[in-house]
């Protein structure tokens, strides 16, 4: 085991390579003193964090998390409501013209 394998030389140079790119380009980007790309920023949300406003929003969806969700089921139920139902048919009769009933197993 005195001799180092050729397989682990290669591991040790892409890792060696790795890491320099990456130093390079950190510095690089130091001094060009440019901000980091718009995907690697911390999203930024309008109008909610750090307002008065933002604060009673965060506080109202603190006290009731799913009233958005509510208020959308309430929606759908109200208009279920005015659907024209046709009459319910009785389960047992047949369908399709056929007058014979359905047998219930």
């Amino acid at each position: 085991m005195d001799r180092i394998p050729l397989l682990a030389w290669i591991g040790i140079a892409i890792i060696v390579v790795f890491t320099l790119a990456i130093n390079i380009s950190l510095i690089a980007m130091l001094r060009a003193k440019t901000p980091p790309r718009q995907s690697m920023r911390q999203p930024r949300v309008r109008g909610f964090i750090g307002t008065a406003q933002g604060l009673a929003k965060i506080g109202s969806v603190m006290r009731d998390p799913f009233a958005g969700e509510r208020s959308q089921l309430n929606e759908l139920s109200r208009l279920v409501q005015g659907l024209d139902h046709p009459p319910m048919s009785d389960p047992n009769q047949a369908k399709d013209g056929d007058d014979s009933p359905v047998q219930a197993k």
